[in-house]
């Protein structure tokens, strides 16, 4: 019950354009932060 009151409750479009804006880059910038710690720590 608390958790379904606390909780906002987003629509379909509201998540959609909140995953492209911000998990999008979120995970950009991870995909290139571990291709340059695999790229420095290999050699």
């Amino acid at each position: 019950m608390w958790v379904r009151w606390t909780l906002p409750r987003f629509r379909y479009d509201q998540l959609m354009r909140l995953g492209w804006l911000f998990f999008f880059e979120i995970a950009l910038v991870n995909i290139f932060l571990v291709a340059i710690i695999v790229a420095y720590f290999r050699f």
